[in-house]
């Protein structure tokens, strides 16, 4: 299989019982489980930040720079392949207290959340993808970079995101915010809500690159009505 895989930001917002959340209100609803795919250690990439300052001269909070994710980015996908047909093996869901999402998918520390178990989608657009929605949920204790990439495993076809890049970056500041003064952003979470388009319901794994490993998650992908 051609491993290639693409990727950006896309920011959404809604409300949950008057409590204003920035994320996908039809992600927070219950999972699913089933089960883990082991990560995988790499080399440790030491993340670098570039310095930022707004118009007078604060300086903001720092962004990784671009020699950095050339690194991650540089990793091999190495994602399994399924016979067509074959029994996908979905990770485990879990809820997490505070997080103000509904479950996220993989031992993390960065997850995707789905709402409903799996990757809902809607009718294929001019250029013959599906849509979905995927929130990656990151936890309080990690606040470095990630690097998102994905395939499908149970035929051909890659995952790409809203704007046809190859790779989605999850940086130190999304400035997507969630939850309330008792949880979500205020604890450290950190959420960023993405677009994904695939060439049709199936199997699709996603690998996950930080600094200090790699992370393989699997995901379905169904019929938003299934």
């Amino acid at each position: 299989m051609c491993f290639r895989a693409a990727g950006s930001l896309l920011a959404l917002s809604g409300s949950l019982g008057g409590v204003t959340r920035v994320v996908f209100a039809a992600l927070i609803l219950a999972a699913c489980t089933s089960t883990i795919v082991p990560g995988t250690v790499w080399k440790t990439v030491v993340p670098r930040q570039a310095t930022r300052t707004d118009q007078v001269g604060n300086v903001l909070s720092p962004v990784t720079d671009a020699a950095t994710w050339t690194e991650l980015e540089a990793r091999p996908l190495r994602l399994p392949s399924l016979a067509p047909g074959g029994s996908c093996p979905v990770s485990l869901s879990a809820t997490f207290p505070g997080s103000a999402v509904g479950a996220g998918a993989g031992d993390g520390p960065v997850y995707p959340v789905t709402g409903a178990g799996w990757i809902g989608l809607g009718p294929a657009g001019a250029e013959g993808l599906r849509p979905g929605k995927i929130l990656w949920l990151a936890r309080p204790d990690y606040a470095g970079p990630a690097v998102i990439r994905g395939v499908r495993l149970d035929g051909p076809g890659d995952v790409r995101f809203a704007t046809g890049e190859s790779v989605l970056h999850f940086d130190l500041d999304t400035h997507t915010r969630a939850g309330d003064a008792t949880e979500g952003s205020v604890l450290g979470w950190r959420y960023l809500p993405s677009a994904v388009y695939v060439p049709a319901a199936g199997c699709y794994g996603f690998q996950i690159d930080l600094p200090d490993r790699t992370i393989s998650i699997t995901l379905v992908a169904r019929d938003q009505s299934s």
